[in-house]
């Protein structure tokens, strides 16, 4: 990790911006998103161990296997319909590994749309606001840093569930357009924050050391 971080902060001492994003940025948005799709997994399986039936887990079971073929386009056909037809979490999550299933086949449009629909829906208040996170993350890794901040803006406010994580992101955006200012004063805002999660905390001090902004 420590020879990563090392390399980030050469590049950027040589002021090669590009060279940071196209090396470096999906990194710190994989681990992001790992981080809260792993979160949503989890509520949502609270949530379907109490009300929903066993046949959903089934069909729920199946449907990974076939991501894990590499049956991009059966599993998301598979997501898409255990969403409409079942209950509760279960039926939310289907929904986010029917996006993560199209934006591995490379139909980012697709994916990006079916974020915008959980995130718009009548849904709990967290899974709207990772939809729009996750959506966000998918536009950068695309290099769709406009797209992006679109949805990053309304989760950063103080009482959003997801705030830390896309004032990461934000951070990440900033370094995407060469604003390295912009992305150190986030990067330090997040680090100082006792109220961040530890992992956030740590990644945007190492962050921070990478692109010369740690004191």
């Amino acid at each position: 990790m420590a020879d990563i971080f090392q390399e980030v902060d050469e590049d950027l001492r040589r002021d090669k911006h590009e060279e940071l994003w196209a090396k470096y940025g999906k990194y710190v948005i994989a681990v992001a998103l790992a981080i809260v799709l792993a979160t949503a997994a989890n509520v949502g399986w609270r949530e379907y161990s109490k009300s929903q039936r066993l046949a959903d887990g089934e069909r729920f079971a199946a449907a990974k296997a076939l991501v894990g073929e590499g049956r991009e386009a059966e599993a998301v056909a598979a997501f898409a319909t255990l969403a409409a037809d079942a209950g509760g979490g279960y039926a939310v999550i289907a929904k986010f590994e029917q996006a993560t299933a199209q934006a591995r086949s490379g139909d980012i449009a697709a994916a990006v749309s079916t974020y915008d629909q959980i995130s718009a829906d009548g849904s709990d208040q967290v899974y709207r606001e990772l939809a729009s996170l996750l959506a966000a993350g998918v536009l950068l890794d695309e290099g769709d840093v406009s797209g992006a901040r679109q949805r990053l803006e309304p989760l950063t406010g103080s009482s959003k569930v997801w705030r830390h994580s896309a004032l990461e992101l934000v951070a990440v955006a900033a370094l995407a357009d060469g604003d390295t200012a912009s992305a150190i004063k986030t990067f330090k805002e997040l680090s100082d924050d006792a109220a961040a999660p530890q992992g956030v905390r740590a990644r945007a001090a190492e962050m921070l050391a990478a692109v010369g902004g740690s004191e």
